[in-house]
């Protein structure tokens, strides 16, 4: 717990100068929370980069309305760290379902440094809320991408075995199911700019979340 106080001291100074850049997005969240009313209780979160962020009709794909889509374009784990009030601890969820890690290690970031940024945004929710459950997406393997794959998969597995051990984590494997049996993206899943998904892509996505998800009855 100390460990969790002597970040959340550090990124509270940090937040301000963060919030500038993601402050348009946030605010139309704000506005979205001021015309619909969030669920109250039992709301799971989605939350993490433009994959999220572009998934517009996820609750109603996974036929759920308490889900709740907090992506903004572009962001990565630490930009969760550092604005997790806006996007995950003002909705008091059971669920918080995260997809990071592409633009990280697009942007430079090593695999283990990519884990130790999810670890600390796993540890907030832990600590806030406790017995909320929590579910990570592998990254991606993004054609635009593929240079980066190796980092990627270290991180995946990273981030798969510490997942392994804890009661209330769960890692969904997006991975695999995207490659061809020849083990290379396949290309029908995304638009063309070889980062973002058609339609097929996210069908896929929603195979493998919807065993996942808590009960909100």
């Amino acid at each position: 717990m100390r460990w969790l106080i002597i970040v959340l001291i550090f990124l509270s100074a940090a937040n301000a100068q963060s919030q500038s850049k993601w402050e348009p997005e946030f605010k139309k969240f704000d506005e979205q929370d001021r015309l619909n009313d969030p669920p109250k209780e039992r709301a799971i979160v989605f939350t993490g980069s433009s994959s999220i962020r572009m998934w517009k009709d996820v609750a109603d794909a996974l036929n759920n309305d308490k889900i709740i889509n907090r992506g903004f374009g572009g962001s990565e784990f630490i930009d969760i760290i550092e604005n997790f009030e806006r996007v995950i601890g003002r909705y008091n969820p059971a669920q918080v379902v995260l997809y990071s890690g592409d633009n990280d290690i697009t942007h430079g970031k090593s695999a283990t440094e990519v884990y130790g940024d999810f670890c600390t945004v796993y540890g907030m929710i832990r600590a806030r809320f406790p017995e909320a459950r929590i579910s990570v997406l592998s990254i991606k393997p993004s054609p635009a991408r593929w240079a980066k794959a190796g980092e990627m998969e270290k991180a995946n597995q990273l981030i798969k075995t510490y997942a392994e051990g804890k009661p209330g984590l769960s890692f969904i494997d997006v991975y695999t199911p995207m490659l061809t049996e020849e083990g290379k993206p396949r290309q029908e899943l995304y638009v063309e700019d070889g980062i973002h998904m058609t339609p097929a892509g996210y069908e896929i996505w929603k195979k493998a979340i919807a065993p996942m998800l808590v009960t909100t009855n």
